[in-house]
């Protein structure tokens, strides 16, 4: 089930659509680097990420982050 979130990008108001285990792994990367979510975010919104809206950014962005936890095929 996709949630609404509302953020704070650099002082404007907006939302993001994501299911709840996009946001829990969010926020374990926003806490394991000591930053908010909303910093997290920022970050993500002007990365190199290419996608149509800032929900597919992030839900890429959760993607790489698990795939580089994986241990190394080969």
């Amino acid at each position: 089930m996709i949630k609404r979130y509302t953020v704070r990008l650099s002082g404007d108001v907006t939302s993001i659509s994501l299911e709840p285990e996009f946001h829990k792994i969010l926020k374990d990367v926003a806490d394991h680097r000591a930053i908010s979510m909303n910093r997290l975010i920022e970050e993500i919104a002007i990365g190199p990420i290419d996608a149509t809206n800032l929900s597919s950014k992030i839900r890429l962005f959760v993607l790489q982050h698990l795939m580089r936890k994986l241990p190394s095929a080969g």
